[in-house]
């Protein structure tokens, strides 16, 4: 999906996805969610990745959702790369992108 840039007439907003076990996540309210944003006029959902546990994996969040949402712009707003091995994580990517138009 590409994101378009706010113009000055145009002002966008994207939502921070719950990821934590605490925070009252599971399955249905994250599909929930997802949909209600982008039926709602979200721009984007974001994920983020914290090592803290028990955290959804944010390329796994970002399929799911991709998986059940049509418009919506989907990305990470952190994501660790010290973590990852390049080359995986640029197949990772790829195919996310891919797959999710």
């Amino acid at each position: 999906m590409t994101l378009e840039m706010p113009t000055a007439d145009r002002v966008t907003f994207g939502l921070g996805l719950p990821q934590a076990a605490f925070d009252g996540v599971d399955a249905p309210a994250l599909l929930q969610l997802a949909q209600s944003a982008e039926g709602g006029g979200f721009s984007a959902l974001w994920t983020s990745e914290i090592i803290r546990a028990p955290m959804l994996a944010p390329l796994v969040t970002l399929s799911f959702i991709a998986a059940v949402t049509q418009r919506i712009a989907i990305g990470t707003g952190v994501l660790l790369l010290p973590l990852r091995i390049p080359a995986q994580l640029a197949m990772e990517l790829a195919s996310l992108d891919f797959l999710s138009h």
